[in-house]
């Protein structure tokens, strides 16, 4: 599995394009919710490992951040588009980025040209949903 999800070049994006017609299809959306997911890690190789303060623990640890878009409905939280948060001082470091297989086409963050981390998911679903 870990093969398949870190260095298969299946493209994700039709994927995440049909999750998000679904959803839209099929939930009354009430809102749109933007949440963090700490994923605690012990070493420092994985793609953005850095430490942070986990507001969940009330600690600082060593771990991956991702960055969740949900749409809030009748049927709970479900998960439109998300994007694991790589500080940028993955970016200057491409030793680190090639072990740990960052594209040389990493933009930022999130992997978009933005200096704010959380803009991805934010600027998603909409502008990637077709009519």
């Amino acid at each position: 599995m870990h093969q398949f999800v870190n260095a298969s070049p299946w493209d994700w994006h039709a994927v995440r394009q049909d999750l998000l017609r679904l959803v839209e299809r099929t939930t009354a959306a009430t809102a749109w919710t933007l949440a963090p997911a700490f994923i605690p890690k012990r070493g420092e190789h994985s793609v953005g490992v850095h430490r942070r303060f986990d507001p969940f623990l009330g600690k600082v640890v060593t771990c991956q951040l991702g960055i969740g878009l949900f749409l809030s409905g009748d049927a709970g939280l479900l998960p439109v588009d998300w994007a694991l948060y790589v500080p940028e001082d993955w970016g200057a470091d491409s030793a680190r980025r090639a072990r740990a297989r960052v594209p040389t086409t990493w933009a930022g963050p999130c992997g978009h040209r933005s200096r704010n981390s959380w803009t991805g998911p934010l600027r998603g679903p909409r502008a990637r949903a077709s009519p």
